[in-house]
Formats: C-alpha cells, sequence, structure tokens
C-alpha cells in the first residue's frame, strides 16, 4: 500500500472511529464466540486455532472482552444444533 503503520491507523480510525487493534480484538472475540457457539472443540484448541500459545491467557483475554469466561460463556449460550448435525 505504499503508506506507514501510522497512516494507516490514523485512516482506519477516522473510517471505523476505532484503531486496528480494537478491530483486531473485536474480531478475535466473536471468532471466539462463534467457535464456542457452534462446534464442540474444546477451550484449548479454540485457543490455539486464534493463536494464543497459552489456553489460561485466551480465557483471561475473552473475560476480561465479555465478563465471564470461554466455558460460563458456553454454558449460558448452548452449543448449537449446527454443531450437533456436523458431527
Amino acid at each position: 500500500m505504499n503508506i506507514t503503520n501510522n497512516t494507516l491507523s490514523k485512516a482506519v480510525k477516522k473510517e471505523f472511529s476505532k484503531t486496528p487493534t480494537q478491530l483486531i480484538n473485536e474480531r478475535i472475540i466473536l471468532e471466539s464466540k462463534k467457535l464456542l457457539h457452534l462446534t464442540y472443540r474444546s477451550v484449548k484448541e479454540i485457543a490455539s486455532e486464534l493463536g494464543f500459545a497459552d489456553e489460561f491467557y485466551f480465557s483471561r483475554y475473552f473475560k476480561k472482552a465479555v465478563g465471564c469466561s470461554p466455558k460460563n460463556y458456553r454454558e449460558k449460550v448452548g452449543i448449537s444444533v449446527v454443531a450437533k448435525m456436523s458431527m
């Protein structure tokens, strides 16, 4: 794109009213919620798939953003019928 990181960051902030880091964090949380709801994968597998080396760090990251642990989130929302059909 031939622009600096700073210029890109300012353009993103102007367009979306959020920093690139905020957008990335939102996307990671959205993807983790999707995987918790639509699959039977363990929290460890989901953490690894999303690029976290440590499942405990992922759990802290998720809890800070959502307000509950990944395990509690899955218990609240349940596992989708779609996940049951894909087995």
